[in-house]
């Protein structure tokens, strides 16, 4: 598959021609895919489930990951379960799981993934992103726009620093999800949020993939992806679906930003202006009357596009819903 010369990352959702055996036993569910090619070979990986898990209900994942002709043993990925989220941060000659990423020591260019989900899991998609760091990465291309008039979703704002209490400089994560199922009319506050998205063993409440399950536990369509242009963004949130994009950047290099810099932040994306410029629900906000924030198109897709690659989570209602 030939990319775009700007595209850095690929996403793509998995289907049943992917598997290659399925296995049940009493409440046990095993799922095995075939060897899946990738369209280029890539430096990162991320594979994201969207499943409704009642309670008493967890997923483990355990991915196997090629190089050419190399084999590899399988990988623990992470284990989803209700309060109980793990991370293994597992390694092999090809790379290793930073947390939530698989970060590769040159590239991968396959995979295939296992997963064993016990009680009653019903599983929706599963989504995989992967992404070449080291490509070239075009602002101008990347800030083209779509021919679309302006837009805003009329989405809440919560500040973290404002509810937050003792975490509130470690949520920006969850209080996007939060904001997020508000809009869709679900009730979890943002206690309840960032309880549900937390990863016990890296004692962290920014795990992509634990951050995205927790939307899928409403019943909501739910994947890590990545954009690679303005367009690209704009098309979704136009569909009436936010993005919460991960942007990090220098001092002066966004401003208005509630923070002089930051390696790492996520915001909730909700509109665009007609110049294009990013609407934004910014939870570093000290308020939440401060929380709605326009960002210069350029500068704000060199902090998300550039500097994080595009990273985000996609949260809409499932179709026919």
């Amino acid at each position: 598959m030939q990319q775009p010369p700007y595209q850095i990352s690929f996403s793509q959702t998995l289907n049943k021609d992917n598997l290659e055996n399925i296995d049940k036993e009493n409440d046990v569910l095993k799922i095995t895919s075939k060897i899946i090619p990738l369209p280029f070979n890539a430096d990162t990986f991320i594979l994201t489930p969207c499943a409704i898990m009642p309670k008493g209900s967890c997923i483990t994942i355990e991915i196997k990951f090629f190089k050419g002709p190399s084999k590899t043993q399988w990988l623990k990925y992470l284990h989803i379960e209700k309060n109980n989220n793990l991370s293994f941060n597992e390694k092999n000659e090809l790379g290793h799981f930073d947390t939530d990423i698989f970060k590769a020591a040159e590239y991968i260019d396959s995979f295939k993934y296992r997963i064993t989900a016990k009680g009653k899991v019903s599983f929706n998609s599963l989504n995989c992103v992967i992404t070449k760091h080291k490509a070239l990465f075009d602002l101008e291309a990347a800030t083209e726009q779509a021919d679309q008039p302006s837009v805003i979703l009329n989405i809440k704002p919560i500040s973290q620093i404002q509810h937050g209490f003792e975490r509130k400089n470690r949520i920006c994560s969850p209080t996007c999800i939060a904001m997020a199922l508000d809009y869709f009319g679900i009730s979890s506050s943002l206690q309840e949020t960032v309880d549900g998205v937390y990863d016990k063993k890296a004692d962290t409440y920014g795990n992509w993939v634990f951050n995205a399950s927790y939307a899928g536990l409403y019943g909501l369509e739910n994947a890590v992806i990545r954009c690679d242009t303005v367009k690209q963004a704009q098309n979704i949130v136009s569909a009436g679906i936010p993005l919460i994009a991960s942007i990090s950047f220098k001092e002066g290099e966004l401003k208005s930003a509630p923070q002089k810099e930051t390696p790492g932040h996520l915001v909730l994306i909700k509109g665009f202006t007609k110049q294009g410029d990013f609407i934004v629900n910014d939870p570093g906000a000290e308020t939440d009357a401060q929380v709605e924030k326009i960002y210069d198109k350029t500068e704000f897709a060199a902090a998300w596009l550039k500097n994080k690659k595009g990273l985000c989570y996609k949260i809409s209602k499932q179709k026919g819903t």
